[in-house]
């Protein structure tokens, strides 16, 4: 009985390497208050991982949380106009 050929898979991406995951910063927190859009091109689980890191920034940061209430108030009241 022959040994099997060795098959090589080094050109395969390993799939148990996770995809880097772009950090979030307070700019992208604003980016995203602006363009609330840009949440549907999200999948949950990153919705969900924006959302968390997004409230732990505005907790740490005062400046990042007065910023997001500004963008939030001048949005809505845009839109009762």
């Amino acid at each position: 009985m022959t040994k099997p050929e060795k098959i090589e898979f080094d050109h395969l991406p390993n799939p148990f390497d996770k995809p880097e995951k772009p950090e979030i910063t307070g700019e992208r927190v604003l980016e995203i208050v602006k363009k609330p859009d840009l949440l549907n091109e999200m999948n949950l689980a990153e919705r969900l991982r924006f959302t968390t890191e997004a409230f732990r920034l505005m907790i740490s940061s005062p400046e990042l949380r007065d910023q997001v209430i500004q963008i939030l108030k001048e949005g809505s009241s845009s839109k009762n106009e």
